[in-house]
């Protein structure tokens, strides 16, 4: 299965794509830790961990393609 979701952010592109690839600055809009690099096949986490993947593809500031693998995925494991 898959999802693909789309967002209409209120605010420049720059700015959503730094609040996203930048990690104080994710912690800063979010409240929650988060370890980002913005690279190609780097992993990410986000939410203190709850939430982890890695980046597929990007373009700096026209582009961001992530797997997400969060914990909350894991209880269809478990069914």
């Amino acid at each position: 299965m898959s999802i693909q979701q789309e967002i209409t952010f209120k605010s420049s592109a720059n700015k959503v794509y730094k609040a996203i690839t930048d990690s104080k600055q994710f912690s800063d809009v979010t409240g929650a830790p988060a370890e980002i690099q913005p690279v190609n096949g780097r992993e990410f986490k986000c939410f203190g961990g709850m939430i982890t993947g890695y980046t597929v593809e990007i373009e700096p500031y026209k582009l961001l393609v992530q797997v997400e693998l969060g914990e909350r995925y894991l209880f269809f494991d478990k069914v």
